[in-house]
């Protein structure tokens, strides 16, 4: 791994600090980490910001003020017109910012517990999946009110947050926007196994 730090301006004050770790892809941190300061800096008002690392499918983990976050580089452009639509419901998740410019469009998203994960460690209570399976009725159902079908639900792409429970859709990557009822799919989307 390597580690690169810089120092803010500012007064000299380790709330001014900024610490990077990368562990891969060092072009791909130093595009996306001026986008970061400037738009974590909005989420609170103290500037200490430690990217913890970088991780597979296009994810950065961002720790800023005890608070986590995952900022996705979102490459799909059916996830960036998802995105862009700004929907508001507990059961899909919502970004705390979107960046965008001409090379790059990021998703700042709250970090939470995959599904994917969960199922394969004991901890779930019947209680808790019953409570998910009403969340993720709930979620598609408000998807498909509003003209989308997210095409790719499986537990890799549904999380929770620790404590509540509370189920949320994830990764709109192969989701459609229709504008009428009698838009059709043609050919395969989403993951193999799960469609």
């Amino acid at each position: 791994t390597d580690r690169v730090s810089t120092q803010r301006t500012g007064k000299g004050t380790k709330k001014n600090a900024m610490s990077i770790l990368m562990l891969r892809d060092h072009a791909l941190v130093s595009l996306i980490v001026p986008f970061l300061l400037r738009t974590l800096s909005n989420i609170s008002q103290a500037k200490v910001i430690n990217v913890i690392n970088v991780l597979p499918s296009n994810l950065l983990r961002v720790t800023k003020n005890h608070q986590k976050f995952v900022v996705k580089i979102v490459r799909s452009h059916c996830e960036q017109q998802f995105y862009n639509l700004r929907l508001s419901h507990p059961n899909l998740i919502k970004p705390e910012e979107l960046i965008s410019s001409p090379d790059l469009y990021l998703a700042v998203l709250p970090e939470r517990i995959s599904l994917e994960f969960a199922l394969q460690t004991p901890g779930l209570t019947a209680h808790h999946l019953s409570n998910m399976g009403r969340n993720l009725a709930d979620g598609l159902q408000f998807l498909h009110d509003n003209g989308i079908a997210h095409l790719d639900i499986k537990p890799a792409n549904l999380v929770y947050t620790p404590g509540t429970f509370v189920l949320q859709i994830i990764d709109f990557n192969t989701s459609l926007l229709f504008t009428s009822d009698t838009n059709t799919i043609i050919g395969r989307r989403g993951t193999e196994g799960w469609m």
